[in-house]
């Protein structure tokens, strides 16, 4: 395939994301209270001489990884980064997400590359420190319906599974079946065929869906060097274990974090609900919230009940037994991996900001937060239509109404406006209002009834010229459904309904190579990548 032009758009211009996150990455002073560092490129000199992280926290983590990834087919690249941890002057950047089957939505390929590009510029830019890009496996998430499927190409196909619990310990019984539906479904495209070969081979040998995740991303990262990591294991959560108590017997992160939501929706709404105790108990089939009933503490859907002491004591002996939330999760995974910065999208970014007060509390550096990249592909065969209606890349982010209306006026055969008819005939019945009230004050509501309905009678004249030009261009309305029905499928973003085989099926490898070095997440834009000729 012909190289991809980028094009980068700001952010603003594709009207997809908050004022919250567009005022983030502007530096609105509003903001300053609920963050350390700057999204910008001089904020890691600066958490690079704060950021703590000792021996014996970097000889666990890496023992951690080593065991991890033990069965795994290392690349050198993976190999040396999971050694370096090991190394003083050894640092991360992290994204995450959850275990999505053939890792889900196009974006979490994007997260994967912008963190991978990050700490190769950041390693550049800060001589003597090492950068390791690093992938946080949401395997304890437990809502099957948001990883269980996947899109392409006018196809929705679904893992067929009953399992209940966290998503990482299921087994992947039921994965191969599905992976011969998005085969056939791709017309055995040629182009796909490696990539889904080696998801069959990683589902048909994993224990679990985490295990089979891990294969993945390093079949399609290894190379670059991105290490992939599972908090749910014993030696992590034993750092974490003294949170986890204090928030049976303080409940701080859910106090805290509140507080920070209050003082957030002065100006935004907040993103991430906030509970009294933000933990669950967790077991192989089970993931339920813990709640308080008095002076006791139940696992929401079991029989089980905690004494506050027995509830303490079982965090001591087993803390893998229990799972943190989303609000306690970013510090989690923040106290146990050496990290300046966390790479996520627009939702992830938004309920960080809720939660610097916990970090304070519990003494523990909040990390720089970036905005992962946007990629929208456009197609040699899109693109050549695009040109051809004179459609820009930011013209397709318009509403419905203003792309058509741009196009008739493209074709010759714009639909008619009659909005200086309606300001004058709005103006008209207004003097006569003024007028008749001064001859019968009862005339002035007939005479406001008489000036809506004439307004409503050229409205209605407007809607039928702007049908009668959509009907004499309908060939070139045809060709613009045909552009929007592939940039936004089923009215989202590309990057959040496409799974990656359908970049492999039109693309090839290739596609990824494309992407290497490309995804700056300090550039601050979104990224429209076209197919050159």
């Amino acid at each position: 395939m012909s190289p991809f032009q980028i094009h980068p758009l700001p952010f603003a211009a594709t009207r997809r994301f908050s004022g919250l996150l567009l005022d983030y990455l502007s530096g609105k002073p509003q903001l300053d209270p609920f963050y350390t560092y700057k999204p910008e490129a001089a904020s890691f000199s600066r958490a690079l001489t704060r950021k703590t992280f000792t021996q014996q926290q970097r000889d666990l983590l890496t023992k951690v990884l080593q065991e991890q990834y033990q069965g795994t087919q290392l690349t050198e690249k993976v190999a040396d980064n999971i050694a370096a941890f090991a190394v003083e002057n050894t640092f991360c950047a992290v994204t995450a997400h959850q275990l999505n089957v053939l890792t889900g939505p196009l974006y979490v390929i994007y997260k994967a590359q912008s963190v991978i590009d990050l700490c190769n510029l950041v390693e550049q830019e800060n001589e003597g420190c090492k950068m390791v890009p690093v992938f946080w496996l949401g395997s304890e998430d437990h809502d099957l319906p948001e990883i269980n499927h996947i899109d392409l190409a006018g196809s929705h196909i679904e893992w067929n599974t009953q399992q209940q619990g966290p998503a990482g310990r299921m087994q992947t019984a039921g994965m191969e079946e599905m992976i011969r539906e998005v085969q056939a479904a791709t017309g055995h495209h040629v182009l796909a065929k490696e990539w889904l070969d080696t998801a069959l081979k990683a589902y048909r040998e994993a224990n679990n869906l985490t295990a089979a995740t891990r294969t993945l991303l390093h079949s399609l990262f290894g190379e670059q060097g991105l290490v992939v990591i599972d908090g749910d294991h014993p030696a992590l959560k034993a750092q974490f274990a003294s949170v986890m108590v204090a928030e049976i017997q303080e409940g701080v992160a859910g106090r805290l974090a509140k507080q920070t939501s209050a003082d957030l929706a002065e100006h935004y709404g907040a993103q991430a609900y906030v509970r009294d105790i933000n933990l669950f108990y967790m077991q192989d089939g089970l993931r339920e919230r813990i709640e308080r009933q008095g002076d006791s503490y139940s696992v929401l859907h079991t029989d089980l009940v905690f004494s506050q002491q027995e509830l303490i004591e079982a965090i001591q002996k087993q803390p893998e037994a229990f799972s943190p939330n989303v609000i306690l999760r970013p510090l989690y995974q923040q106290m146990v991996l050496p990290s300046l910065a966390y790479v996520g999208g627009g939702g992830e970014l938004a309920y960080w900001l809720q939660l610097k007060g916990i970090f304070d509390h519990f003494e523990t550096d909040f990390p720089i937060l970036l905005l992962r990249s946007s990629v929208m592909v456009v197609g040699r065969k899109v693109a050549h239509r695009m040109q051809r209606l004179s459609v820009s890349n930011e013209a397709v982010f318009q509403s419905e109404q203003e792309l058509v209306q741009h196009l008739l006026q493209h074709t010759g055969n714009p639909g008619m406006s009659f909005d200086a008819e309606k300001e004058r005939i709005t103006a008209l019945f207004e003097d006569l209002k003024q007028s008749v009230a001064k001859l019968d004050p009862t005339l002035e509501k007939a005479a406001i009834a008489a000036g809506v309905r004439a307004v409503q009678q050229l409205e209605k004249l407007e809607k039928k010229a702007f049908r009668a030009a959509k009907r004499r261009s309908l060939t070139e309305l045809n060709q613009l459904q045909f552009i929007m029905d592939d940039l936004f499928p089923a009215g989202h973003l590309q990057e959040r309904h496409y799974n990656v085989t359908e970049m492999f099926a039109r693309y090839g490898n290739d596609f990824l190579r494309q992407l290497e070095g490309k995804l700056n997440p300090l550039q601050h834009a979104f990224l429209i990548f076209e197919e050159g000729a």
